[in-house]
């Protein structure tokens, strides 16, 4: 994303920028009677009668029209003469010489009228580069218009790419127009709506190499997609592979400067050999003050698997490095290249960074006393990325394929091609051989922080997440039991492509404060577009759940003959291991008479079950009934249970509860009110305390920062230079906490607080803890001010932990404070999918995540490069979370403000020492992770058949392990997709005790952060 407010235009400060740097390089700088000459050797080499010559650039600035006589010499033999007529101004003229292999010292001559100079110049052997054009158009859904019109321009795209190809098919082989499509949710729109004639010449442009289909689906925050979503971006690439034949090697990510580790396992098992990344700098990214100098190009990056992507990275710190060509003139002129680019071929050559030194948009350079130890580019061959226009969504153009006809023509170096990704990299893979370095873990996010922006639709896209996959599961399950046929895929693929689509990068326009119609000022319609991917996400996932539960509690239930009950009810477990947890069901007051009093027995055991009532809320406007809600005992992995509603007077509430002091079977908490946060949490068996007591902060303390720097000014934040503790206007913290609530139920124990704190009209937190359940769970409601002024909204939680172990769950894997990581990932925040675990020694704690996924460990980073502590006496804290639940940092693309009610749920548990950490944060999330799922079970007739009490349909031998869905395989068939958390490779057992499956368990091995599907065949079910 790159765009400047108006009166600014693009590519004019872009081009300046480009063009002051690469002029300030001369080797030799003299001035002569008024005339000043700039002489430096750069890389273009002719070929010649006399052979291969290179080129020494002389730029002559005059204040008249003269004439200059230039003599190069080099022992005293002369190398080059010539008589140059200059016009008032700027000259250049370009000298050839032949070309030498070692650096040779000369001498250059000027003479100008009567007057005369020498001065020294070294001729330097020159590299015969190999330059791979890569024409695109990088794909914003949304920044430059509304959503709708980006769909229909890149549709015209391709429709242009096939007359561009047609019209270039005479030119030579290097000059003939190739396109790469960068993403293939606009591909897959136009193979949809174009004729037949249309598609086949696409298809057949695209097996001889004019065109080259990247796997994803779109530009991505990779880290806020669940796996089982980000897997789905690949399905398109897979459909043109095997309906079309087509060869995908390689994936496209723009924009975005970083990408999670779960996308490489998928890459790598769908196939996929190549990455293409071109990191955008413009969002404060600064991974040159980190360890992003030790990161080569081109480098591999490795699976836990060992299999690996030859990776390329643009490099060009400036905001704009999918448009690297476009700054050097490639999308403009022949004349513009041949000026600009052999200039920033030799700077490239011989310096850190091409642009070292200078401020360019989204590159500051570096601060003072900061050391470049980067090693200059060191090969021949190079990647090169280009636009039709100096623009995010620019038509593709013929432009290149002229400047590369008349280029090649004039020059044997570098040589020019428009090409595909794969073509540069199959050169590289041949000719780099065992000089391209081999890196591994994830590569984190810089730009993480902006979907901290719109805090109630992340939350409501994150629920999409949970919820989908569930339902999906439970739908395969009642096709495979012999449920009636229904069209149910349609609303899960509806559901997946809504969350893709919000979780894509674009969340809006250039100027997402402004109400226009169109282009960078269209702010408002591009964030009701975007926020409503989120809630159709969220909407037809709870439609799709609730059908499925309808389904799958239909085909659960026992024939009445089994009972005399008044209901029945069953508990289904989507996880592949057994769980014991809160569960809650609608009691219809048609099924379940609103002032009935009842029993809850556990069908299996026979044993009596704590439960709460609580009355339908707006029940004027809602179907009348109650909530109930129990703890469900030891439901089977992917399986279920099923309980009994019985006459007989309800549970009484223990009213005796000390506002203060909560208390269940598993921990004990003390209350601070007057904050609204715990002042002591107490693992009971571990007789354990498991907060810092003496932190700065208190447990789930909401924190509200303010920041010193300006709304509404496209870019801004990005371009401050090095920000420091001048920018943290003020910080505060929620007080003046009064209890509106407290209950203590046989179920739960628990109180509600109501407190005021600034940036919001008012802050409810509520504490529970549950009697049979080993978990702490926290509700923080927040009324959020819509404010411009840059803001943030953290909750603190301090742990107490001497120098712990970290683990966190994040896409595709765990990652810890002692994994590798892709020299360049940001530090000083990150998002996670759900959990966190410490493990000093002692034992282990472990703490949950629902709607925000942004933290930060250890301290409180200023949100300003380069990310300064805010706290500066003594180490961080490595076991203190802060949840980074809003902000609104960013001048572009993210939303500036934002406000509502919005709702965060965390979760805390324990483990003595030696338990496995990971299974813990996989058990204190799946409250709300993968919840247990309660479903009311209709009457049956007494001569159906029934399922036993109890039952599991498939369960896995390994820890770490998990189901995350399944799906319907072929006629008589299931995909089970499972994943791994484990840290190392996991060697496990399927079994299918609920199924007739027809080869049995199966023995299944995992490597850590692997997604994979499992084709079972089922025999014929007995229909329940």
């Amino acid at each position: 994303m790159t765009s400047v407010s108006r009166p600014l235009t693009l590519g004019g400060r872009f081009h300046d920028a480009a063009r002051a740097v690469l002029r300030a390089r001369a080797d030799l700088d003299v001035t002569v009677a008024g005339v000043r000459l700039r002489a430096t050797s750069i890389p273009l080499v002719k070929r010649t009668a006399e052979g291969l010559q290179q080129v020494v650039r002389v730029e002559l600035e005059a204040a008249s029209p003269g004439r200059v006589l230039l003599t190069l010499r080099a022992d005293r033999r002369v190398l080059v003469e010539r008589s140059v007529k200059t016009a008032a101004g700027r000259n250049v003229e370009y000298l050839l010489v032949r070309e030498v292999d070692k650096a040779t010292p000369c001498t250059f001559d000027i003479a100008v009228g009567e007057s005369r100079a020498s001065a020294a110049l070294e001729l330097r052997p020159q590299r015969h580069w190999r330059i791979f054009l890569i024409h695109q158009s990088h794909l914003d859904i949304g920044y430059t218009d509304p959503q709708d019109l980006i769909l229909h321009h890149h549709a015209a795209f391709l429709d242009a790419v096939l007359d561009l190809a047609e019209r270039s098919d005479a030119l030579p082989d290097d000059a003939r127009f190739r396109w790469n499509v960068e993403a293939t949710w606009p591909l897959d729109y136009w193979l949809r709506t174009r004729p037949a004639a249309d598609r086949r010449r696409f298809l057949d442009l695209a097996k001889a190499g004019r065109i080259e289909v990247a796997a994803l689906s779109f530009n991505m925050h990779s880290e806020i997609y669940s796996i089982d979503e980000l897997a789905r971006q690949l399905a398109v690439a897979q459909r043109l592979r095997d309906e079309h034949e087509i060869s995908i090697d390689t994936a496209m990510q723009t924009d975005v400067p970083g990408t999670t580790v779960g996308l490489l396992n998928l890459l790598t098992e769908a196939g996929v050999r190549y990455l293409s990344v071109a990191h955008n700098y413009a969002g404060r990214s600064v991974p040159h003050l980190l360890d992003g100098q030790r990161l080569t190009r081109p480098f591999r990056w490795r699976a836990a698997s060992g299999k690996s992507l030859l990776t390329w990275y643009t490099d060009t710190p400036h905001g704009v490095a999918y448009m690297e060509g476009n700054l050097v003139g490639f999308g403009e002129a022949y004349e513009a290249a041949i000026e600009l680019f052999p200039a920033y071929l030799a700077a490239l050559a011989e310096q850190p960074y091409p642009y070292v030194g200078a401020e360019a948009f989204g590159w500051s350079g570096t601060p003072p006393g900061t050391s470049l130890t980067r090693q200059p580019y060191p090969h021949d061959i190079l990647h090169f990325r280009v636009n039709g226009e100096l623009a995010d969504n620019a038509p593709p153009s013929l432009v290149l394929s002229e400047i590369v006809r008349k280029w090649n023509s004039e020059w044997e170096y570098p040589h020019i091609r428009l090409a595909t990704n794969r073509e540069f990299f199959e050169v590289a893979e041949r000719e780099l051989g065992d000089r391209v370095e081999t890196f591994e873990g994830d590569w984190t996010d810089w730009w993480a922080d902006g979907v901290g922006s719109a805090a109630r639709e992340l939350g409501f896209n994150r629920s999409a997440q949970v919820l989908t996959p569930v339902a999906q599961a439970m739908h395969t399950l009642s096709d495979t039991l012999g449920a009636e046929e229904s069209e149910w895929q349609h609303g899960v693929e509806a559901a997946y492509e809504a969350m893709a689509l919000f979780d894509e990068h674009t969340w809006g326009a250039a100027n997402p404060w402004t109400d226009g119609l169109e282009q960078y000022d269209s702010g408002a319609m591009q964030w009701q577009r975007k926020s409503d991917f989120a809630r159709q996400a969220r909407d037809l996932a709870v439609q799709t759940h609730e059908h499925a539960t309808m389904r799958l509690g239909r085909l659960l239930a026992a024939p009445d003959r089994a009972h005399s009950a008044l209901a029945q009810l069953a508990v289904f477990n989507p996880s592949g291991w057994g769980r014991t947890d809160i569960v809650e069901v609608f009691l219809p007051a048609t099924r379940v008479a609103q002032h009935q009093r009842f029993e809850l027995i556990d069908e299996a055991s026979g044993s009596l079950q704590a439960y709460e009532l609580t009355e339908q809320a707006h029940a004027v406007h809602r179907p009348r009934g109650r909530w109930l809600r129990f703890v469900a005992q030891d439901v089977p992995p992917l399986g279920y249970r099923r309980y009994l509603l019985r006459n007989a007077p309800s549970a009484l509430v223990d009213e005796s509860a000390n506002a203060t002091t909560l208390e269940s079977s598993h921990y004990r908490a003390d209350v601070d009110v007057e904050r609204g946060t715990l002042s002591s949490l107490v693992d009971l068996a571990a007789r354990r305390e498991l907060l810092q007591l003496d932190s700065p902060f208190a447990f789930n303390q909401y924190v509200y920062d303010q920041y010193g720097s300006a709304s509404n000014f496209n870019h801004l934040s990005g371009r401050i230079p090095w920000g420091d503790m001048w920018l943290l206007g003020r910080r505060s913290v929620a007080e003046q906490g009064v209890v509106v609530e407290r209950t203590r139920t046989s179920l739960a124990d628990r109180v509600r607080i109501r407190l005021r704190g600034a940036g919001s009209d008012w802050i409810e937190t509520t504490y529970e803890l549950l009697r049979e359940v080993p978990r702490v769970e926290i509700r923080n409601r927040v009324q959020k001010l819509p404010l411009q002024e840059k803001e943030s909204v953290y909750f603190a939680f301090p742990f107490r932990a001497d120098k712990p172990k970290v683990a966190y769950e994040i896409t595709g894997g765990v990652d810890t404070n002692g994994s590798p990581r892709v020299p360049g990932s940001a530090r000083h925040m990150r998002a996670i999918r759900h959990w966190i675990t410490f493990d000093d020694g002692e034992g282990q704690v472990a703490w949950a995540t629902a709607e925000a996924p942004l933290i930060e460990i250890g301290d409180l980073h200023l949100p300003y490069s380069p990310f300064p502590r805010t706290f500066e006496s003594g180490p961080a804290d490595q076991a203190t979370i802060f949840s980074w639940a809003m902000n609104n940092i960013w001048d572009t693309n993210f939303p500036g403000r934002q406000g509502g009610e919005t709702v965060f749920r965390y979760a805390v548990g324990s483990a003595a020492d030696g338990s496995d950490s990971r299974r813990l944060g996989m058990q204190v999330a799946a409250g709300f992770s993968r919840p247990l799922v309660g479903m009311l079970c209709p009457p049956k007739p007494d001569h159906a058949n029934g399922l036993p009490p109890t039952g599991s349909f498939c369960e896995l031998t390994g820890s770490a392990v998990d189901i995350v869905t399944l799906a319907p395989s072929g006629d008589r068939g299931l995909t089970l997709y499972l994943t791994s958390l484990a840290a190392e490779p996991v060697e496990f057992e399927l079994r299918f005790p609920g199924l007739r499956v027809r080869d049995g368990a199966a023995g299944l091995r995992l490597w850590p952060g692997e997604y994979r599907a499992v084709v079972v065949d089922i025999e014929d079910q007995v229909s329940p």
